[in-house]
This record gives C-alpha cells, structure tokens and sequence, in this order.
C-alpha cells in the first residue's frame, strides 16, 4: 500500500473520530483560498448552525 493512501486512510478515520464526538470539519483547499469571502461563509455558516452568535460590526 502506498503512504499516500495509508495517510489518507489515517485522516479519513481522524476525521470520523473527531465527527463522532461532536465536531464538525471544514475541508479547505488550495482553490478555496481563491475566493476568501466564500470561505468566510462556508465557516460562518458552519459556526451559526451550531449556535454560536456574535454581535454585529459597526461601520463606524
């Protein structure tokens, strides 16, 4: 078996584990950090569903 796939298969049961006690994962990748705002979403969107809040930004 290769080390890439012995590797992934490691992260792959990582990630189970960490999903299995609660935690919810976001896959990033290089081609994510081209459109940073959509990041940004993907995590606030992650971050609201579990319930967290923060209080809004004034603009000045």
């Amino acid at each position: 078996m290769h080390l890439e796939r012995r590797q992934w298969r490691k992260d792959l049961r990582r990630r189970e584990a960490l999903e299995a006690d609660g935690w919810r994962v976001i896959v990033v990748i290089a081609a994510d950090l081209h459109d940073v705002p959509a990041l940004n979403r993907r995590v606030a969107e992650a971050l609201l569903a579990r319930g967290m809040r923060w209080p809004a930004v004034s603009a000045g």
